[in-house]
């Protein structure tokens, strides 16, 4: 997972963040059922007592490190949002940076495939909500595009970035299609040029999405 901090905030041991950090690292090599608050606690060097100061379970932590995730991602995305990119690189590469993002994610340690799985299965509402956020930042690319008659005024910018984000649902786990990291970097930036002819303003101007 993301790895947030030195360990210090003002030159004061961070514990809160060594523990979501060395509980990361357990999650991710031994699974998160297998990994006990003990080991998360002995790892950071401190008592399961103190632990248990900073969380109150091992439920406790695994949320706080996948908001963490989250957090940092839509960063990443924000950033390319507030770039001085055109619209439509804006588009590829958000879904590149995103999409590459979880392949990183879900190959960089033996158990990691698990603890998504566990994420998607614990914690549905606050992953809802985090796509959410992805498609409305998504959604204020195409809007800025089309004030900037780059893409069609005709389009409704939140169901635009729901279906493009549909579209490419394929190259996010559990990987039925990819094999590897190339193949799914090659393959994003194809999709979106086949799906950007739709977004861009010319032939198609005039025409009504069909939203039904």
């Amino acid at each position: 997972m993301v790895s947030r901090s030195s360990g210090t905030v003002n030159g004061t041991v961070d514990v809160r963040q060594q523990v979501l950090d060395a509980a990361s690292r357990l999650f991710l090599h031994y699974g998160f059922k297998k990994t006990t608050m003990d080991e998360i606690a002995s790892q950071v060097g401190i008592s399961k007592g103190a632990l248990y100061l900073h969380f109150k379970s091992k439920e406790q932590i695994f949320l706080e490190i996948s908001n963490q995730v989250h957090t940092h991602l839509l960063g990443l995305l924000a950033g390319v949002v507030t770039s001085d990119m055109p619209a439509d690189e804006k588009i590829r590469q958000m879904f590149l940076d995103g999409l590459s993002f979880a392949w990183d994610y879900f190959h960089q340690a033996p158990h990691a495939p698990e603890v998504w799985g566990e994420t998607t299965a614990m914690f549905t509402a606050r992953n809802s909500e985090f796509y959410r956020q992805t498609q409305r930042l998504t959604a204020q690319v195409i809007a800025d595009g089309q004030a900037s008659g780059v893409f069609r005024r005709d389009l409704d910018a939140d169901r635009t970035a729901w279906l493009l984000a549909l579209a490419c649902q394929g190259f996010a786990p559990p990987y039925l299609r990819v094999s590897d990291r190339k193949e799914l970097a090659d393959g994003i930036l194809d999709m979106i040029e086949l799906l950007l002819p739709g977004l861009h303003a010319g032939d198609g101007q005039g025409q009504t999405q069909d939203v039904t």
